[in-house]
């Protein structure tokens, strides 16, 4: 019994003992730390200066050979409390991420993971690393909507990415520019998962992301000082300059130079509307999520209001808004709004550090949710902007209006175009109407948006009939939400005179129906060559290609034998779209078009076997194509 207890001694001391040292790795990408203490499953660390740092912010390390039967502590060394994180993240399989409080004592601050794991990542916040940039770069590369490219190498040789997003089908003539940059503080890691979100929705089947493909390019600069990032430095302050500070002339960065170089050149042919700049507030931050804005007065100063209701009506959380402060240097968005006078607005957004303006805490899916709302509410700020050309038809245009049943004029709330706006009291539901009549100039196709003025006490169900084209569309509008903006109710063909109509009924709503002002607004839909070889409607539905096989192009021909919107797309063999060559109503009649044209990057394609689809209605007719290489 003796040597049994004995034995037991013997093997708690073994045990002990080789729990008592853990292994700290910092031989990867994004790394940072400096072991201080290591004894017992507690270590205490500090972060280190990387390159021409000056702020010691960032850590991110592995630790392995933890005690799994007692807790973690990590003691952080502590020289500035604005930058210690309030809430630290931690991670056994470094893919999975979870949040820490912890407490200041003496020099450090001291986080616990009460569970640990043999192995446990830590970091000052989510990580997101270049190479992360790059994988989600290529995995987004085979959207049509999508091009990438290198606008720089940094001055260790990493190549910057610049990712252009628009419709490929449209010509950009005529598009507006969005630009968009995030990591000018390359510790400021949550920021790109806000890029990420803003990149899924852009190339996503949205109708608020297809509408803004089709008036807007995008470019993005996901990671601005990629050499930072891949080092796990914070580039906050650093010298010679700090990224953000380097946006007067000249400046000193590769990266900076390039991104200013090309946003004057894109700007020439697409006028550049709207500039965002990604940013986290400071780590300690427990909640904001707020832009800084370099106008506080003024028409961009009332834009950027605009955007920020849109982006509240869009995301059911608040944005608030701070003016910029003084720099020692100028930038991004000062830089921005100084060259650019005719800009809607140019903002940097601090996407919080701990939790939302509404106290839920910040997740890596929430992050990129943030990003979609934001991408939202470029859409509709986009959609709102007053474009040359746009038929706008206000209630109060009686040559283009007929109103049927008893209307009452109004004022009170504001946001209304034109001297008022007319609602139906509440009454006669079933017996009254708004008919808005455009007339059109030029057959095309228009993008028709209404306009309203928002109050508790309007419907949630206005029903809006829309004639178009050879057809009809009924929608339902909430008039509770966007008051005072421009909302799309889609894009139709219409036929020039004044054929077209909207109607604002008031049939079984609950509440105040609101008739305000409607706008028609030119949108091109397709600019592939479409020869119509005859108006002789066919007899059936047919859909051919010759030569097939092909090199370098094809003839496609199709017969539709009713007027009707027609799409006609190829497809690879993985079922990926790279070609649409028809988008639009069509009259009955014999077409043809060539494949590939100028909807195709280059006119080039990989040899191989591809899919063209006709869709009219519910018809479908598929053909294979073969090009030879």
């Amino acid at each position: 019994m003796k040597i049994i207890h004995l034995l037991n001694i013997f093997l708690l001391s073994f045990l002990s003992n080789s729990y008592s040292q853990i292994v700290i790795d910092t031989n990867f990408e994004g790394s940072n730390i400096q072991v201080l203490q290591n004894s017992e499953n507690t270590i205490k660390v500090k972060s280190i200066l990387k390159g021409g740092d000056t702020r010691a912010i960032t850590f991110f390390f592995k630790a392995s050979n933890v005690n799994t039967t007692i807790p973690f502590n990590i003691k952080l060394f502590t020289i500035d409390q604005n930058y210690t994180p309030y809430l630290p993240a931690y991670s056994f399989d470094a893919i999975n991420w979870y949040r820490l409080q912890g407490f200041y004592s003496g020099d450090s601050k001291i986080y616990t993971i009460a569970n640990p794991q043999s192995v446990v990542y830590f970091s000052h916040g989510y990580p997101y690393l270049y190479s992360q940039m790059l994988n989600y770069l290529n995995g987004i590369s085979a959207s049509q909507y999508v091009s990438i490219s290198d606008i720089a190498q940094s001055e260790q040789g990493r190549n910057i990415k610049l990712v252009k997003i628009t419709e490929p089908c449209l010509s950009d003539s005529g598009k507006y520019s969005i630009w968009v940059i995030a990591r000018n503080h390359a510790f400021e890691s949550h920021s790109d998962y806000v890029i990420e979100g803003l990149m899924n929705f852009l190339i996503s089947n949205d109708v608020k992301a297809k509408t803004l493909r089709r008036q807007a390019i995008i470019y993005i600069v996901p990671i601005m000082d990629v050499d930072m990032v891949f080092h796990g430095g914070s580039g906050k302050d650093q010298n010679p300059v700090d990224f953000n500070r380097d946006w007067d002339s000249p400046s000193y960065w590769i990266a900076v130079i390039a991104v200013k170089q090309k946003i004057i050149q894109t700007s020439i042919s697409n006028p550049l509307k709207i500039f965002l700049d990604s940013h986290d507030p400071f780590p300690a931050d427990e909640s904001s999520l707020f832009v800084y804005s370099v106008d506080s007065t003024g028409i961009k100063s009332q834009n950027l209001n605009s955007f920020i209701s849109m982006f509240q009506s869009n995301a059911g959380y608040n944005i608030d808004r701070l003016e910029l402060y003084p720099t020692s240097g100028q930038s991004s968005t000062k830089w921005v709004d100084s060259v650019f006078t005719d800009i809607e607005f140019s903002i940097s957004i601090e996407t919080g550090w701990v939790s939302r303006t509404d106290n839920v805490q910040w997740t890596i899916p929430l992050y990129k949710l943030n990003g979609e709302m934001v991408g939202k509410s470029f859409s509709d700020y986009i959609s709102n902007i007053i474009r040359p050309g746009d038929i706008i038809i206000d209630n109060t245009d009686s040559s283009n209006v007929i109103i049927n049943g008893q209307w009452v004029s109004s004022t009170y709330t504001p946001g209304f175009w034109g001297i008022n706006y007319i609602h139906d009291n509440d009454e006669g539901k079933g017996t009254k109407n708004v008919k808005y009549i455009p007339q059109i100039i030029s057959s095309g196709d228009y993008e028709i948006l209404l306009r309203w003025t928002s109050g508790t006490n309007r419907a949630t169900n206005v029903p809006v009939h829309i004639n178009y084209n050879n057809g009809f569309s009924d929608l339902i509008f909430n008039q509770q939400i966007n008051g005072g903006r421009w909302v799309s109710a889609g894009i139709y063909n219409l036929y020039s005179g004044n054929n077209g109509n909207v109607i604002i009924k008031n049939d079984n709503t609950t509440g105040y129906v609101i008739a305000d002002a409607v706008r028609f607004s030119k949108r091109n839909l397709s600019t592939v060559s479409i020869k119509n070889l005859s108006e002789k409607i066919p007899a059936k539905y047919t859909l051919t290609a010759y030569p097939n096989p092909f090199n370098p192009t094809t003839i496609i021909k199709f017969q539709i034998k009713d007027s009707r919107f027609v799409t006609l797309k190829v497809y690879d063999i993985l079922g990926r779209e790279v070609a649409a060559l028809v988008n639009e109503f069509k009259k009955a009649g014999t077409y043809e078009t060539q494949f590939p044209d100028n909807s195709v990057t280059n006119n080039q394609l990989p040899g191989g076997i591809y899919f063209c689809k006709l869709t009219v209605d519910n018809h479908t007719e598929t053909i294979k194509l073969v090009e030879l290489k």
